[in-house]
């Protein structure tokens, strides 16, 4: 059932062009009651290989700075570690309170 949920759900937003990582956390954790923490992994794992599929889309096209790119990805990644590292230690309910913020914030 998460399967075809996800299916159908990417197919969505990917027709109406916005971001899923909102989305796919709250189907996972109120619609299917998967942790917090497993879901929020699940969305930043998909958001990788749709910031990688971008990447190489744009490079191909020549529209890519390879230096402040390589700058701003890889601090990105250090900081997702960093962040993935303290989440971890994270109680679920404040991670829950703390993502459902940023939701509302970003909103």
């Amino acid at each position: 059932m998460i399967f075809v949920a996800m299916i159908l759900l990417g197919s969505v937003i990917g027709f109406v062009g916005a971001g899923g990582a909102g989305v796919t956390i709250t189907l996972l954790t109120v619609g299917f009651g998967v942790p917090v923490h497993t879901a929020l992994a699940v969305a930043l794992a998909a958001m990788t290989f749709t910031m990688i599929s971008g990447t190489v889309s744009h490079y191909r096209e020549h529209e890519v700075d390879v230096k402040p790119g390589a700058i701003i990805g890889g601090s990105g990644m250090i900081g997702s570690i960093a962040g993935a590292n303290v989440s971890n230690i994270m109680p679920s309910e404040l991670l829950a309170t703390m993502t459902s913020l940023m939701f509302i914030a970003s909103a």
